[in-house]
């Protein structure tokens, strides 16, 4: 039973955190906020005590012979649209280990012989990638299509759910336009807070590739929860 609650919640693109005592029964599942999901025996709620917040490796506690281990799903990147930023992004998201989904409704664009280093290529309508891309907590969504209309469509789908990351490429003139189409179907403040738009951190650059690393470092610190700063040292 144990084992299916982990499946569930990895389905679900889900952390959670098992602590076990060694050479015992006793093992608590806990979500990432603390919640208890399961547990072997009575005695296992005990274990609840050793899991003080964030972990994101394995902590062996030697004295008390306890095991606590982070169970993370695979982070996943879905890249609606195929276009010059979809390469780089592509490139770097391979690099740190994500599950990647490359979107377009051109069949020439979402293919391995244009943009090659995605796990999955799906050519559609973008007003049906929710029949093809499952919505989860661990997926982050990056709308970087090549129209006003295509990047509405695809973010009005993902705004109700909980994402990892749901940014949205274009000018504060643009965004501003989407963010107007969304209150009026019905979207928001809280909702539109959910979107990082104009997509990326600002780090300079215009090329496409220096904006796929702007992109790709903001789904990192967002992923991590940190704000973005230097980490020069004030003096030598």
């Amino acid at each position: 039973m144990l084992y299916k609650v982990i499946a569930k919640n990895l389905v679900k693109g889900k952390k959670c955190i098992l602590v076990s005592r060694l050479f015992s029964e006793d093992k608590l599942l806990l979500a990432e906020n603390g919640e208890v999901l399961f547990a072997t025996t009575a005695k296992s709620l005990e274990l609840k005590k050793y899991y003080t917040g964030e972990i994101n490796e394995p902590v062996y506690l030697k004295e008390e012979q306890i095991f606590v281990e982070p169970i993370i799903p695979q982070r996943k990147l879905l890249i609606l649209g195929a276009g010059h930023v979809a390469r780089p992004l592509v490139t770097f998201a391979r690099e740190l280990g994500f599950h990647i989904t490359l979107y377009d409704d051109r069949p020439a664009f979402a293919t391995r012989q244009n943009i090659p280093g995605a796990d999955e290529y799906v050519c559609d309508s973008f007003e049906r990638v929710l029949e093809h891309v499952k919505p989860a907590e661990n997926l982050a969504v990056v709308v970087v299509t090549r129209g006003h209309q295509h990047d509405l469509t695809c973010v009005e789908q993902f705004l109700p759910y909980k994402l990892a990351y749901l940014g949205m490429i274009g000018s504060r003139t643009k965004v501003k336009a989407v963010f107007k189409a969304l209150t009026e179907k019905g979207f928001t403040e809280e909702d539109l807070k959910k979107i990082y738009a104009p997509i990326g951190l600002d780090l300079g650059g215009k090329e496409p590739a220096e904006v796929a690393l702007a992109i790709i470092a903001e789904i990192q610190a967002v992923y991590y929860h940190k704000t973005p700063k230097h980490r020069k040292l004030p003096e030598v």
